[in-house]
C-alpha cells in the first residue's frame, strides 16, 4: 500500500488509476491496524484489483486530512474513474472491500450507485 501526505498525490492517483482506494488511518488505531491488513491482503492476492493508498492522519498536510477525515477512524474512499464512489467509516471486511471493487468493476457509470 502505497502512503501519502498530500491532496496532490491523491489526485494524481486517481487520475492515473481506474479504481483507488484510499484509507485514512493512524498508527495508534487498532482497527486501522486491521485493515491494513485486510488491505495488504488483497494486494497479495489481487495485485491488479486496484491503487491502494494510505494517509495518516497524524503525518498528512493539515488540509488534506480535513478535507477528507470525518468523525473516526478508519476511513476509507473507493473512486473510480476520477469520482468518489463510495466512503465507508470504521473496519471493513476484506470480502467487503472485495465486494466493492468488483461493483466498481462491473458499473459503468458510478451515478447509478448514488442514492437520491
Amino acid at each position: 500500500m502505497k502512503k501519502i501526505k498530500t491532496e496532490e498525490e491523491l489526485s494524481n492517483a486517481i487520475r492515473e488509476n481506474d479504481i483507488v482506494v484510499a484509507k485514512f488511518g493512524a498508527d495508534w488505531c487498532g482497527p486501522c491496524k486491521v485493515l491494513e491488513e485486510n488491505i495488504e491482503q488483497i494486494e497479495k492476492e489481487n495485485a491488479d484489483t486496484a491503487e491502494f493508498l494510505e494517509i495518516d492522519v497524524d503525518d498528512a498536510d493539515e488540509g488534506f486530512v480535513d478535507k477528507y477525515y470525518l468523525r473516526g477512524l478508519p476511513v476509507s474512499y473507493f473512486f473510480k474513474e476520477g469520482e468518489k464512489a463510495y466512503v465507508v467509516e470504521g473496519l471493513m471486511t476484506k470480502e467487503q472491500i472485495l465486494e466493492r471493487i468488483a461493483i466498481l468493476k462491473f458499473v459503468e457509470d458510478i451515478n447509478m450507485l448514488k442514492r437520491e
